[in-house]
């Protein structure tokens, strides 16, 4: 099971940023010994990042915030607002890496060759080889790799998908719009719509992942990559009137239903995932008694696994059960439809939702056996 990090791009980054977010997170001087001990980097190595953290503020021009050094008492974040935010910096760090301008050449499919890609970017063809073997190891581990002639994505497209969505949701998080060849303004007339005629009522930023699912869709269809129904979804589509509403709703904003059964399929799947959104519950709760009803799969591992959590970790209050039957279903889901991401769609932890609800660590304490269901895992 993996998380999608920054080192993904680039090791120093990574450590960049995570030193950034250690200042900023208490209002006081941290010691470079208190950083090497956290970050398990040599104190040269921290001296270095804080300079260039330093640096980078410097050059991305922002009058809110910086980090001030004292040879004497170490590194502070300094905000010069009540509210500051980060997110733009991130960004900004991020796009001037190599890694991710090689990632979106990928992602448009305009990488020509690996000299040429050098040249445009002033490094050699070794440094470009490297990062895009750093991007094979990562991706092997998502059933998932980058062709040798092209630097083409290739793989179950599903998790193509999903891959792309989350390192890019783990930089934006709605802020800016990565996607140059694609309208923003048309995407977000197709996520209002699909909303509207669905009947959901996403929060903005739930609203905002969606647009970047079907961004992200658009490009993979343009260059001819589409997922496929899979023969599991039968089971959970298959006389389904909340899929069946959906699919009807949807029809006038979506040009592939027909054609292609595997992409309504995982947005209608999507969609009721987000069920940390109250608003959601209705067509989520539509679909679980379908489920219920036809005693799929998916239903039977929900059920076992809130029968298991009541009788190892906390008795569930009875006016808690529609919400971990439906959190736990949406999780199961995700799980079945996406394999080796240790996070949701937003990369938080599966347990977040239970271990907020009971206020006790459920995961933790749940039988080895009982991650299992009829011989299969849950």
């Amino acid at each position: 099971m993996m998380k999608i990090g920054l080192d993904i791009f680039d090791q120093t980054l990574a450590k960049e940023w995570e030193i950034f977010l250690i200042l900023r997170h208490e209002d006081r001087f941290f010691t470079t010994e208190e950083l090497s001990a956290t970050t398990n980097l040599t104190i040269s190595q921290v001296l270095k990042i804080v300079t260039k953290l330093i640096n980078d503020l410097e050059d991305f021009g922002t009058d809110t915030m910086e980090v001030v050094f004292s040879k004497g008492k170490g590194a502070r974040f300094v905000a010069k607002e009540l509210q500051t935010n980060p997110r733009k910096f991130l960004i900004f760090l991020v796009e001037e890496t190599l890694g991710f301008k090689l990632l979106k050449s990928i992602l448009n499919e305009d990488y020509v060759s690996t000299s040429n890609f050098a040249y445009e970017n002033f490094v050699s063809d070794s440094t470009v080889r490297r990062q895009l073997n750093k991007f094979r190891d990562n991706l092997h581990k998502f059933d998932l790799e980058i062709t040798r002639s092209d630097a083409l994505l290739s793989g179950n497209e599903k998790q193509a998908r999903l891959f792309l969505n989350m390192i890019l949701w783990r930089i934006y998080a709605g802020e800016g719009w990565p996607f140059e060849a694609v309208n923003e303004l048309h995407i977000d007339y197709l996520a209002t719509n699909i909303l509207k005629e669905s009947g959901l009522s996403l929060t903005p930023i739930q609203k905002r992942q969606l647009m970047f699912f079907l961004a992200i869709g658009i490009i993979r269809r343009r260059n001819h990559h589409y997922v496929e129904f899979e023969a599991s979804w039968g089971e959970l589509t298959d006389n389904n009137e909340a899929y069946t509403y959906f699919k009807d709703h949807i029809r006038p904003f979506t040009s592939f239903i027909d054609d292609y059964p595997g992409e309504v399929a995982l947005l209608f799947f999507l969609l009721i995932i987000q069920s940390e959104n109250l608003e959601v519950i209705q067509i989520l709760y539509s679909n679980f008694e379908e489920n219920k009803k036809n005693n799929s799969f998916l239903y039977q591992a929900t059920q076992a696994f809130y029968d298991n959590v009541s009788q190892d970790v906390k008795t569930i209050p009875e006016d808690l059960k529609d919400v971990i039957l439906l959190s736990t279903f949406s999780s199961h889901l995700f799980t079945h439809l996406f394999k080796n991401f240790s996070t949701d769609i937003s990369g938080y932890d599966y347990s977040v939702i239970l271990d907020t609800v009971l206020s006790k660590p459920v995961l933790p304490n749940l039988k080895k056996e009982h991650f299992k269901h009829d011989s299969k895992p849950l």
